[in-house]
């Protein structure tokens, strides 16, 4: 689900850099859409994708050919992960997603047509952007996995949960993805980094990575005592796939609402009032609490007084206070 600024705090509170190595003998579920995304954006792939008449995508082939060498070398067991349906709760930053490819796609066309020799970087970068995993790639990495005898799974929506659950359940010992959200998710081990070109001294092919161990990032200052509602709420006060953060809002002002939520007492009941909070935390906490029931929140203003001053629409990213128009005039 990506979630912004967290994969930098979870590196530097527990990964260590590691050789893939130590894996030798265990079973890997790989998030199969980071190293698609990766295959497709190299140079060679965002050629490929685009040349016409069309072509495979041979990149993607190359990339998951040095992917299942690297563990078939290692006595590494793979299961690769493709992601489901997509999730109705995405709806909106997918409808982004596809403007901005559309929009790519439009800035290409006109850069080709003038035909200047000039534009080759500004086209090459207008192709990364309009270039996604289509239908016919996955269907060629499935046909190809299946043939190296690796075995391959849908989830129902998103990777990320069907391989938290698999590795739950003792089906797999370790995730390898490109996103750092499965920390958030309850991933135990997660493989992130990988360099599968990184050669030793002597010469010989050591493929790299860098372990996210949860027990160990929970055990840092930052993330000490959090339970995992902690965890999730943290990731959406930082702002993910399925919630905007707060415009206004960095990193360190986010760190400064969560050890609000954490220090706030429960409330009785989830209608009585709390005074002394920030207005940016009242607004969050009536924002998931209204779009993520589940979660345990610790004390909530009650709706019918915040919703006379807060309105949630999403205009820009921004969460307005309702009584003021576009023009900045109260409304009436």
């Amino acid at each position: 689900m990506g979630v912004c600024d967290f994969c930098p705090l979870v590196r530097e509170s527990g990964s260590s850099p590691d050789e893939l190595a130590q894996f030798a003998g265990k079973t890997v579920g790989v998030d199969i859409s980071g190293p698609l995304h990766r295959a497709v954006s190299s140079t060679d792939g965002r050629d490929q994708y685009h040349a016409q008449p069309p072509v495979p995508v041979n990149a993607v082939l190359l990339y998951l050919s040095k992917l299942v060498d690297a563990a078939v070398a290692l006595g590494i067991t793979l299961i690769c992960v493709f992601d489901g349906c997509r999730h109705p709760a995405k709806q909106r930053i997918d409808e982004e997603r596809k403007s901005d490819c559309e929009e790519a796609q439009t800035k290409l066309a006109t850069i080709l047509a003038r035909g200047e020799a000039a534009d080759y970087s500004n086209a090459q970068k207008q192709r990364g952007k309009c270039t996604t995993v289509r239908a016919d790639i996955i269907a060629m990495a499935v046909q190809f996995l299946t043939e190296k005898k690796v075995e391959c799974v849908c989830a129902p929506f998103e990777a990320d949960f069907q391989l938290v659950y698999m590795e739950q359940r003792g089906l797999i010992q370790a995730i390898m993805t490109e996103d750092g959200d499965i920390p958030v998710l309850g991933g135990k081990v997660v493989i992130m980094n990988l360099d599968l070109n990184n050669v030793n001294d002597n010469g010989q092919k050591q493929p790299m990575c860098s372990v996210v161990r949860r027990a160990t990032f929970l055990s840092s200052p930052l993330f000490l005592g959090w339970s995992p509602d902690d965890l999730v709420t943290f990731a959406l006060f930082l702002g993910c796939d399925y919630l905007r953060r707060v415009v206004g809002n960095g990193l360190e002002e986010c760190k400064s609402l969560m050890a609000e939520w954490r220090a706030a007492t429960p409330a009785a009941s989830l209608h009585e009032p709390r005074e002394h909070v920030s207005r940016d935390l009242r607004i969050l906490e009536c924002e998931i609490a209204r779009r993520f029931p589940h979660l345990l929140v610790p004390t909530l203003v009650p709706m019918s007084r915040l919703v006379a001053r807060v309105s949630f629409e999403e205009t820009g990213g921004e969460v307005r206070e309702r009584g003021a128009r576009d023009d900045g005039s109260p409304d009436g």
